[in-house]
């Protein structure tokens, strides 16, 4: 998802069209343009997954506390994804 941040705040011009954003020769960024998506669908599973960690006592607490950092990073990143207008893919 860092890469895709990277994509939209060079390419500005996304943000005035439609989502996904299409490109003619360039796979790559077509193909980054569905990761809003793809993160979408799978925060769910991520979150269950940190409620479970954070329970479990064969972590530490660093390593939870890293975990717990990079979710709420993917929930920062999906509100701006939603603020932006990158769900509208139908």
């Amino acid at each position: 998802s860092s890469i895709y941040l990277y994509i939209l705040f060079k390419n500005q011009q996304i943000f005035y069209f439609d989502a996904p954003y299409k490109i003619d020769n360039s796979f790559i960024f077509n193909l980054s343009s569905y990761i809003p998506c793809v993160l979408l669908v799978l925060i769910i599973p991520i979150i269950f997954v940190n409620i479970r960690i954070i329970k479990q006592s064969f972590w530490n607490k660093f390593s939870k506390g890293l975990f717990v950092i990079n979710t709420m990073t993917y929930l920062i990143i999906l509100s701006l994804f939603g603020y932006w207008g990158l769900f509208n893919i139908l």
